[in-house]
Parts: C-alpha cells; sequence; structure tokens
C-alpha cells in the first residue's frame, strides 16, 4: 500500500471538488439525484451510530470518480476514500490526495491485503468507502453485469456497516448536453456476516442493478423526471438562451 496516503491533502480535495462542479456545469445540462434527502438522513443517522458505509455504484464513465468527489465534499459532507484500479490511478495519479486506494484486482491475494487495509481506513466514524464492483469502465446496457466480490469479503470484516446503491447514468434527452441521473434506490445494514455465500451476495447485488438499470432508463425514456431533484444546473441549450 505505498502508493496510497494516508491523510488526504484537505487542501486539493476541496480545490478539485470546485474544480469538478466547474467542469460538470460546462459539460452537463444537468445533474438530477432521487432520494438525496433520504440519504442524507440515512447517513447522519450512521454517522450518530458510529457505522462505517460503503457506496456500491456501477461504473460507466469516467466521471464517476470525479463525481464521487464532488457528492462527498459539496452535498454528502462525508469524509471518504474510493477503490481505484491501480492502472486507472495511474493515469490520474492527483487522485491520490483526494482518497483512491488502489487496487490490482488481477492479484487475489494482493487485493484481499487491499481490502483489509480498506475496512481499517472507514472502520471509524463518518468514514466511507466508494466502491465500482465492475473493476472497469463498461457501458449500463451491456448485460448481464459482472461484479467482483470485493463486497462481500469486506462487510465480514467489520462489526457492522451500512451498504448504500447508488446508480449513475448519463443520458442525452431532449437537451443540447447530455443529463446525469443519480438514483439512490436502496441500503442494507449488516452486522460482521452476509447471509448467504459470497458469490450468491455478489449475483443478488448484480441482479439489483440490472433491475434499477432498466426502471431508471424507463423513467428517462418516458421523460419522468418528477422524482429526480436537480442538484446542479449546467449551461442551458442554445436554443434555450435569450437572444444576444
Amino acid at each position: 500500500m505505498k502508493q496510497f496516503r494516508k491523510e488526504k491533502n484537505k487542501f486539493l480535495e476541496f480545490f478539485f471538488s470546485r474544480y469538478f462542479e466547474r467542469m460538470i456545469k460546462k459539460s452537463f445540462y444537468s445533474v438530477r439525484m432521487r432520494n438525496l434527502n433520504d440519504l442524507r438522513s440515512l447517513l447522519q443517522k450512521s454517522s450518530q451510530e458510529n457505522t462505517p458505509i460503503l457506496f456500491c455504484l456501477n461504473h460507466s464513465n469516467w466521471w464517476d470518480a470525479a463525481f464521487v468527489v464532488w457528492l462527498s465534499i459539496r452535498f454528502l459532507k462525508i469524509d471518504s476514500f474510493c477503490l481505484m484500479e491501480l492502472k486507472q490511478l495511474q493515469s490520474n495519479k492527483f487522485f491520490n490526495s483526494l482518497g483512491a486506494i488502489p487496487i490490482v484486482r488481477e492479484d487475489a491475494r494482493q487485493s484481499l491485503k487491499t481490502l483489509q487495509f480498506a475496512t481499517k481506513v472507514i472502520n471509524s466514524q463518518n468514514k466511507a468507502l466508494w466502491i465500482f464492483p465492475q473493476g472497469e469502465i463498461i457501458p449500463n446496457d451491456i448485460k448481464p453485469y459482472k461484479f467482483y466480490s470485493g463486497i462481500s469479503h469486506i462487510i465480514p470484516m467489520l462489526d457492522k456497516v451500512t451498504l448504500v446503491k447508488l446508480f449513475f447514468d448519463y443520458r442525452f434527452t431532449s437537451e443540447q448536453r447530455p443529463e446525469v441521473f443519480i438514483d439512490y434506490f436502496g441500503y442494507e445494514k449488516f452486522t460482521g456476516e452476509i447471509p448467504v455465500d459470497k458469490k450468491q451476495f455478489t449475483r443478488k447485488l448484480e441482479l439489483e442493478f440490472e433491475i434499477e438499470k432498466d426502471s431508471l432508463k424507463e423513467k428517462i425514456l418516458k421523460n419522468n423526471f418528477g422524482v429526480f431533484e436537480i442538484i446542479l444546473q449546467g449551461k442551458k441549450s442554445i436554443d434555450r438562451k435569450p437572444n444576444q
């Protein structure tokens, strides 16, 4: 774990959260999120109970990591870390200062050591770990989903933990720029064990994300945006700007 900085650079973390926000505004028409207040309430309760958080989310875009930093600082107000493929971290070294923990998924023994280390990092009040169990960027429409089993290994290592499930989607709707949809669709609480074996648990997660992907896609195709709150408004489309 020599490449992991135990102390995050708080200044750089704040700087990049602002930098990412400016880039998001330039690149997307809007960012929409479902159940943000419910998620905030869950995180507050978990903090009061001194329970670490595991965020499980799909990985379809480079922007996912940027949104993790931005959401953590700007909206969720949490001290969080993220597992990131070593090769991706080497290409985006600034994530080193933002709490990225390198993992080499092709090496099972080294991966287990990384997961053990990650549990020690988050096993204190209001600490969270973001995990992309797909391990690489894969378009959302490619099914079946295939997850690595890291989450099923981490849960038994902790006395208690809250597993939060988020789905990210990037879509062109009726606007010039794409829109971002962030869907908080569920959570589970565990006390040192999972109810089934690791393979069954991982497959259960895969199926849940496949179902959520289809549900979210249907909402977007039907322009059923009412359940999503706009948490950031980007630049207006050209045809919506007032005449100069």
